[in-house]
């Protein structure tokens, strides 16, 4: 294979024997197969400083003057080949940003210019789709392998259909050349036999041609293979590009206006332009989207493996999709595996641990911009989930077992079976603390705020609602209590960041402090003074009850700056730039600039002086936080939340996906233990902190590779268990664990 080191390592067209063109048609060589492999091969360990081989082939025109015609010619008679092809194209289409650039002093091009070619190397692979023969020869490939009667899918087959799949992916992820009238010989070779398309159209026109040539109708077909769960992933990964950019708003008009979706494409098809139009046909595919078993198998897969999926799509699917079931009118029934208590168990877990991420790697030259987006998404997940049990709860009645009919009644009782799991979700009630308690603005932006703020007020609205079903295991939520736990000048200072743009964000929890838990002093803070403020004098219109809050905290605040000697002629000029506060300094910075947190190198003392220490100096609340972490652990670890991870899903999850378990510091009076040296040290000798603790952002947490008896061993320090304090049986692991040295060295 000599010719593929040819041109200084760039492919030569006239040197590789892959085919050729014969009266319109395309024939291959007898070693096409073997050195489509062997260009991918090459492909693959090209070298990071200049991408020569990958540039070499896009100056040969590859694709026009070889692959696609292997496509159009070769998916029914020569499939070996169509499969190389195939993979082939899937790596030249591979995203920018998913490759390696290394730039050395040496090296003439830059990496820039470099980028440069590559981006036109996807346009042209993008402009080639656009002949609908490309698009048509994938899909009837795929079609050819399902329709393989009562033979199931070969490995080989499999891999087919995951690579075909993964090259409209990439196809439709391939962003369009910009807008600009280019010459004709740019936009399409002699052989190419597409439309000369404008270019801001071609996205839709690939889209059009893929959904008409029975795209929808495969990904179902796919979905009901006993397979599905190789290819579950790229299929969400399709999804995404086939409705990236397009409100989920709209297509909610469209399903909720009373003439039907075909109707409007065949009644106004001539007054469409090409985005409505395909719109109109994205809609008409929603109402047969497979949503409950694609939701269902791809978080069985998130469980059991490490997909090669960002997990941000999978909150995307939750949050974008979840909304269209209640107005198709779909039974929840029909959802269950969407609406299922364990999908929320999942997005709680997820959240938690993306906050955790972010929070270790904000010290770190990482790029935060994916930790950011995940932890957005899986906000907007929850909210998504909340807000479709809301809309089903529409019309239950909370206070009868009656219903009119067994449709009605199953629906009724899996709404109600819903709600009395959430009193259970104790990490679910604090995740929205710990969420408001983290935000940071320096990474994270006021439209992420807001989305925890709503997302814990529709949190608080249904536990409320809860509270009139029975809960599971007899368990309740005090709702008083747990308000309670946002009463800290942190928090309250976060709801005053979002109340800068009070037009649109209302002050419900603000009131809730003043009102039901009578903390008025918390709200003296010019962080939440200075909009109350800018609401009167703007006489922004609020209901009777908050208007008299806000005169009531102004009124209140001015008096006390009154009281203090601080004489102004003015309640604007009492809130004057000397007095505003620095969101990101209230009363627990949320990061600093250097490290807060020592660095031990050896334990001081011993395990018994450290507690006693610790005890005197009143840390008992976060000592008992750590045992009842380990305990919930341990619990997890013996099977007692089977089939319930909704329970606890940190502990529960964390050991399904065989990964450590994080001991979240949930509170503020949780985190400062995290700054003492003493409780440190401790947690360094308990081995719940690596002996060298760096990472301010880095939570405890219990190795994977602990067993229950390990775990239960070192809840023993901090102070004797007896069985009413846990809920496993104390015979599964006292009997085994050595009492009188529970932490040996």
């Amino acid at each position: 294979m000599d010719w593929m080191f040819s041109n200084g390592g760039a492919p030569s067209y006239v040197l590789i024997p892959l085919g050729t063109h014969y009266k319109r048609h395309y024939y291959t060589n007898d070693q096409c197969s073997t050195n489509l492999e062997e260009l991918v091969t090459q492909l693959q360990s090209d070298d990071p400083t200049n991408h020569s081989r990958r540039l070499g082939l896009g100056f040969v025109d590859i694709i026009n003057k070889d692959l696609k015609p292997m496509l159009i010619c070769c998916y029914k008679e020569e499939p070996a080949i169509f499969r190389s092809a195939v993979k082939l194209l899937v790596c030249i289409t591979t995203p920018i940003r998913c490759l390696t650039f290394i730039e050395t002093s040496s090296q003439r091009i830059h990496a820039s210019d470099i980028i440069f070619e590559l981006r036109q190397l996807l346009y042209r692979a993008k402009e080639s789709f656009l002949d609908a023969r490309s698009t048509r020869a994938i899909i009837a490939h795929i079609e050819s392998l399902l329709e393989l009667e009562h033979q199931p899918l070969t490995p080989e087959n499999t891999v087919s259909v995951n690579l075909c799949l993964a090259l409209l992916r990439n196809v439709l992820h391939i962003p369009e050349r910009p807008s600009v009238r280019l010459p004709q010989m740019l936009l399409s070779s002699p052989q190419s036999g597409a439309d000369n398309t404008l270019d801001d159209c071609q996205q839709n026109q690939i889209m059009c041609n893929l959904l008409a040539q029975g795209l929808g109708q495969l990904l179902l077909n796919l979905l009901a293979c006993p397979q599905r769960e190789e290819w579950v992933g790229t299929i969400t990964q399709v999804i995404a590009v086939l409705f990236k950019g397009r409100s989920s708003e709209t297509f909610r008009d469209r399903l909720s206006t009373d003439r039907t979706v075909m109707d409007s494409v065949t009644s106004e098809s001539f007054e469409e332009d090409d985005d409505d139009d395909t719109c109109s046909v994205l809609s008409e595919n929603i109402s047969g989207f497979s949503y409950n078993t694609l939701v269902g198998t791809l978080h069985d897969q998130l469980l059991q493996h490490d997909l090669p999926i960002d997990e941000a799509q999978f909150f995307w699917l939750i949050t974008y999709f979840g909304g269209f079931a209640p107005l198709l009118k779909l039974d929840i029934t029909h959802i269950k595996d969407v609406m299922n208590i364990e999908i929320l168990s999942y997005l709680t877990w997820g959240v938690i641990h993306e906050t955790e991420i972010l929070d270790k790697n904000y010290f770190r030259e990482v790029n935060l911009e994916s930790s950011v987006r995940r932890l957005h998404r899986g906000v907007t997940a929850i909210r998504q989930f909340l807000q479709v049990m809301e809309m089903y709860s529409k019309g239950v009645c909370w206070t009868s077992q009656q219903v009119e009919s067994d449709d009605s009644q199953g629906c009724e009782t899996y709404i109600r079976q819903l709600h009395s799991f959430l009193p259970v979700m104790k990490d679910l009630h604090q995740a929205f603390l710990l969420l408001l308690r983290q935000y940071n603005p320096k990474v994270q932006d006021g439209h992420y705020l807001r989305d925890v703020i709503a997302t814990n007020h529709f949190l608080l609205v249904t536990l409320e609602r809860a509270a009139g079903v029975p809960a599971y295991g007899g368990s309740s939520v005090d709702l008083k209590e747990h308000l309670k736990q946002f009463c800290t000048p942190t928090i309250v200072a976060r709801y005053g960041i979002a109340l800068g743009d009070f037009r649109t964000n209302d002050i419900v929890f603000l009131h809730h402090v003043n009102g039901d838990l009578g903390r008025i002093d918390l709200l003296l803070n010019s962080i939440i003074v200075h909009p109350f403020v800018k609401i009167c004098e703007e006489q922004f219109k609020v209901c009777e009850t908050w208007h008299g809050m806000i005169q009531c905290v102004v009124q209140t605040f001015i008096r006390d700056q009154l009281s203090r000697g601080h004489q102004r002629t003015g309640a604007t000029s009492r809130l004057s730039e000397s007095d505003q506060v620095n969101p990101s300094s209230s009363a627990e910075p949320h990061h600093v600039a250097s490290n807060p947190y020592p660095v031990f190198r050896q334990p001081r003392t011993n395990i018994e002086t450290l507690l006693v220490q610790l005890k005197n100096s009143g840390f008992q609340r976060q000592l008992d936080w750590i045992q009842y972490s380990l305990l919930t652990t341990c619990s997890a670890q013996l099977g007692t939340y089977d089939g319930q991870n909704f329970c606890n899903p940190i502990a529960c999850l964390s050991h399904r996906k065989k990964i450590s378990c994080p001991i979240v510091p949930w509170t503020e009076n949780e985190a400062s233990a995290l700054r003492s040296e003493i409780f440190v040290c401790l947690l360094q000798q308990l081995g719940l902190l690596p002996s060298i603790f760096r990472d301010p952002g880095f939570y405890p947490c219990i190795p994977y590779n602990w067993s229950p008896i390990t775990v239960f061993r070192k809840a023993l320090v901090f102070s004797p268990i007896e069985q009413t304090m846990v809920d496993f049986d104390l015979s599964l692991v006292i009997n085994r664990t050595d009492k009188s040295n529970p932490c040996p060295p």
